[in-house]
């Protein structure tokens, strides 16, 4: 990724330690490095978005059960990160409209820093949902069609 670290150098970006830290870049290919590197940042929120959706709207059993552990303190959190996420993936996706260099680095950046905000609240959600799935073990969960 010694192309990254150059380009990281010339344009003032995150170095390549912390951007593999958070978006694990280090597999790109050394063209068009930018828009690879926005398109690691948009797959992790992308993921990260779709995981807490799948809490604010229960459709699954998985997801009806882990919506149940949260308080409503939690949903607030839960809440104000999916808006985080959701902006930076339309923002991505505006990038997408007309290749502009300076808005790539300006995305890669603000999507560096706020990721850097949110992720001790978006780790914590993740450890209750990992966690939610040892407690209750006697709590019977209504099923439906088994079919």
């Amino acid at each position: 990724m010694e192309e990254y670290v150059k380009l990281a150098k010339k344009l003032n970006l995150p170095s390549f330690e912390e951007m593999n830290s958070y978006f694990q870049i280090a597999d790109i290919e050394d063209k068009n490095i930018l828009h690879e590197v926005v398109k690691k940042i948009h797959d992790q929120t992308t993921h990260f978005t779709n995981m807490l959706e799948e809490i604010i709207n229960p459709e699954h059993l998985r997801s009806l059960n882990e919506a149940g552990m949260f308080s409503e303190e939690d949903k607030k959190i839960i809440l104000r990160l999916y808006r985080k996420l959701q902006h930076t993936n339309r923002q991505k996706d505006l990038l997408e409209v007309e290749f502009e260099e300076e808005a790539y680095i300006n995305f890669i950046n603000n999507s560096f820093n706020e990721y850097k905000l949110i992720k001790d609240d978006l780790k914590g959600i993740i450890k209750k949902l990992r966690d939610c799935w040892n407690k209750n073990k006697n709590t019977k969960l209504e099923l439906g069609y088994f079919g």
